[in-house]
């Protein structure tokens, strides 16, 4: 894995959703009534990846909620296998954004 010095931002050109209205929260609400499991997660040098948010699918898939989503190690989410998936494509697209 890359280690990250710095906040990347990353841009896949893919769109999760089509925004309908973009008058005050409807964005928000938009992302949080999808109907596919929306998750995402800090990452750091050394330490285990941290969820900081996810849509109520997701919250429904990991069987929590909102407050105690931090408390949800990624290791009790994913086996093995994917783990190793999930490293080997994170350092794929961080080559992507240090390429760029």
């Amino acid at each position: 894995m890359l280690p990250i010095q710095s906040t990347e931002k990353m841009h896949t050109g893919a769109e999760l959703f089509r925004v309908e209205s973009t008058v005050g929260d409807a964005i928000l609400k938009q992302l949080w009534h999808h109907s596919d499991a929306i998750m995402c997660c800090t990452v750091k040098a050394n330490a285990s990846p941290v969820f900081t948010f996810a849509n109520q699918a997701g919250l429904d898939m990991l069987e929590t909620t909102l407050v105690a989503i931090q408390d949800i190690m990624l290791d009790k989410v994913l086996d093995e296998s994917g783990r190793k998936i999930l490293c080997t494509e994170f350092s794929k697209i961080m080559q992507q954004v240090t390429n760029e």
